[in-house]
């Protein structure tokens, strides 16, 4: 798993099947900026995994932060409507900006 920090947000690219390694890794951060979870190279998300993201979710917007997960595909990925799911890495990073934007403006949407 690729766990890095970015200017604004952490980047995390996992691999396949570890949807409970990065849960566990997110409860022991303290996570203070948005997420973006890279998930372009799987061909499929599983419950566990999507379980998973959920309960990242939380953790992050309990922060008062975001959580953008990238997949291609939400044909394929159970839950997806409870998470903000988006195709590309640049729409993920473009919709951090919006919402860092909406928060330093006091936006609530």
């Amino acid at each position: 798993m690729t766990l890095t920090e970015k200017d604004n947000h952490f980047y995390c690219k996992p691999v396949k099947n570890s949807g409970e390694i990065i849960l566990k890794k997110f409860q022991q951060m303290n996570v203070n900026m948005d997420v973006i979870i890279d998930l372009s190279e799987f061909e499929k998300v599983d419950q566990a995994i999507s379980v998973s993201l959920v309960s990242i979710q939380e953790i992050i917007s309990n922060g008062g932060f975001s959580l953008v997960v990238v997949f291609k595909s939400i044909s394929n990925f159970p839950n997806y409507d409870s998470l903000t799911v988006v195709p590309t890495l640049g729409e993920a990073e473009d919709y951090v900006q919006m919402e860092q934007m909406q928060r330093d403006l006091g936006i609530s949407l």
